[in-house]
């Protein structure tokens, strides 16, 4: 019965994200998932999980692959460092669009591009590093916090996303509680496997893709509260904002959400069901 209830995966659900280069190993990148069957939530669950690489189209020919066992979170979230395992060297990622197929327990779960995260690793050969600064157009946005090394950080979209669509679809917990840098991506993910379709400000910023010197950056989400205060912080370098409250990614109740008003900076938590602006967010 158990095997049966896993093979029921099949296109339940499936949600994807390449969430950056690894700083320390340039030759992996990072790759999240949420992982449902027809029961829900795959939580704290032994899984095999299978990649490969195809190159050129959805069923181009296979460059790469390799196997991780590994455990669901209690959100039914795995994590995984693709080529930790296996060279990821052999891919020539500015040569040509790539795919990604992955297969859980045998099942496959569905083919995606690979729309940014990976391309910048043909970048580590390059003979300078160039200086990047708040404010400056780069991926798709403009970056609006860098770390330490300056190389690394958050950018916004450059309009908003929405001038006013709600949190959720239903007063439903998602355990998007988190909140720091990063974090928004995370908060997204798990908002979108519990909301799955509709119009919401996570899914609305989980489906944007924008193509900027010819690349296609996929891999946007919705803040967390303190990356939406560190982009306040920078509202008038990044521009286009209205006076009004921006949702955030961070839930606050099983009914409420975190939001942030933009003509003073006051943050407040409000219902789930009620309208606000979304501007989306990525790191690099």
């Amino acid at each position: 019965m158990k095997k049966m209830k896993k093979l029921s995966l099949v296109l339940v659900a499936f949600l994807f994200a390449v969430t950056g280069i690894l700083a320390q190993t340039p030759n992996e990148f990072k790759y999240q998932a949420v992982l449902r069957d027809a029961d829900g939530i795959m939580a704290e669950e032994n899984v095999s999980v299978y990649l490969e690489i195809l190159q050129g189209n959805a069923s181009g020919t296979s460059i790469f692959n390799e196997t991780h066992d590994v455990t669901t979170t209690a959100q039914g979230l795995i994590n995984i460092n693709i080529g930790s395992i296996s060279d990821l060297s052999v891919v020539g990622w500015s040569s040509d669009v790539y795919f990604v197929k992955i297969s859980v327990n045998g099942t496959v779960m569905g083919t995606s591009q690979l729309l940014s995260g990976p391309y910048a690793m043909h970048a580590k050969t390059a003979e300078s590093v160039t200086a990047m600064a708040i404010g400056d157009s780069y991926g798709g946005g403009i970056i609006f916090w860098l770390d330490a090394s300056g190389q690394h950080g958050l950018i916004a979209a450059t309009t908003d996303q929405s001038t006013g669509i709600i949190w959720s679809d239903g007063f439903t917990e998602t355990a998007a509680t988190g909140d720091g840098v990063d974090a928004g991506e995370m908060n997204t993910m798990l908002i979108v496997s519990e909301q799955r379709d509709g119009s919401y400000a996570a899914k609305l910023c989980a489906d944007l893709v924008i193509t900027d010197g010819g690349i296609d950056y996929g891999d946007w989400y919705l803040p967390s509260k303190y990356e939406l205060n560190l982009m306040y912080l920078q509202k008038v370098t990044i521009g286009g904002f209205s006076d009004d409250y921006y949702w955030s990614s961070t839930e606050h109740t099983t009914n409420h959400a975190r939001e942030q008003r933009f003509s003073d900076g006051n943050q407040a938590w409000e219902g789930k069901n009620v309208q606000s602006d979304v501007r989306a967010v990525r790191a690099f």
